[in-house]
């Protein structure tokens, strides 16, 4: 991972610049592509989505595995409604 801001700012794992990000005040986001029923379907995932993908991760074996897109469940954060995608392996 290498993060620019006016030149390169930090480059490596997460979890080796996840303090220096944390500091600079920046905030991790990923874009996943999907097809789902033949359709490319684009989600930008951060906060808990983007937690709940992380640990489905975890438990995937990327040689024999695929992540199945399930559904977007709506839901609201103070008064900001959002969209909480649903995956499974």
């Amino acid at each position: 991972m290498s993060i620019f801001n006016n030149g390169r700012f930090a480059k490596g794992a997460y979890k080796d610049i996840k303090a220096d990000l944390s500091t600079a005040g920046a905030k991790l986001h990923i874009a996943l592509t999907v097809l789902h029923k033949g359709e490319v379907i684009q989600f930008f995932l951060k906060g808990k989505a983007y937690y709940n993908f992380s640990e489905l991760m975890k438990k995937l074996d990327q040689t024999q595995n695929k992540i199945k897109y399930i559904e977007s469940v709506l839901m609201t954060d103070a008064a900001s409604p959002y969209r909480l995608p649903s995956f499974e392996i």
